[in-house]
């Protein structure tokens, strides 16, 4: 599945940066729920390449998502500072565009 494919590769460089597990376990947590909200709403799965060309406005659009569906503030960021880590490491070519 490629979706797993996206997230062991996550993973694998999540590793080389000699975070805390704890650390690691929530960036995979938030990105496989970012990831099945991409799926569910493009009907493909996250891949690295669907990364790199992510249109901003999914992102805006998951963050619309996750608000109404009441996360609180912290959370919301934590999430976003999550996909900004998966961008940093798998497109950061991409990393000044997400804010």
């Amino acid at each position: 599945m490629e979706n797993d494919a996206f997230l062991a590769e996550l993973e694998a460089k999540l590793m080389e940066e000699d975070l805390e597990e704890g650390s690691i376990d929530r960036v995979l947590i938030d990105l496989r729920q970012f990831s099945e909200y991409y799926r569910t709403t493009n009907g493909v799965p996250l891949t690295v390449e669907a990364l790199r060309a992510l249109p901003s406005v999914d992102l805006r659009e998951f963050r619309s998502y996750l608000t109404q569906r009441n996360m609180a503030p912290a959370t919301l960021v934590r999430k976003f500072q999550s996909i900004r880590k998966a961008f940093k490491l798998l497109a950061p070519e991409r990393l000044s565009e997400i804010t």
